[in-house]
């Protein structure tokens, strides 16, 4: 009888120590959700704060855009596509494209740089 004390005892203290170790992940997943609630706040209420974050992340990709949009530009030439052209079949503004190829952001980049490809891997001309 004294061996099942023990065993008990033992028993007790593991699933104390696993329910610890849950509260602590569901802690952590809190803290981490309580983060992220107030990071989203902030750039909401704060102009300036998103402003900020958006210049930061434009710098940090600037050299991948400008070699991304530089490859775009030589398809596009390689294929006898004028921007313009190039722009009303996508239906969006040479100035658009012009930003995309020189490397600049564009709202909605990743759809414009595939609808781009798409174009030209096609081996569309304008007018056709």
């Amino acid at each position: 009888m004294g061996d099942d004390k023990v065993v008990s005892i033992f028993h007790l203290k593991e699933k104390a120590t696993c329910r610890a170790r849950v509260r602590e992940e569901g802690l952590r997943a809190l803290d981490a959700a309580l983060v992220e609630f107030q990071e989203k706040f902030l750039n909401l209420v704060d102009p300036a704060r998103r402003r900020v974050k958006a210049t930061v992340y434009a710098a940090n990709h600037a050299r991948e855009w400008a070699e991304e949009g530089a490859r775009l530009q030589a398809l596009r030439e390689q294929a006898g596509v004028s921007r313009t052209a190039l722009a009303k079949a996508l239906g969006v503004s040479p100035a658009r494209i012009a930003r995309l190829e020189v490397g600049l952001p564009v709202v909605d980049a990743k759809l414009l740089r595939a609808a781009v490809m798409m174009y030209l891997e096609k081996g569309n001309k304008p007018g056709l």
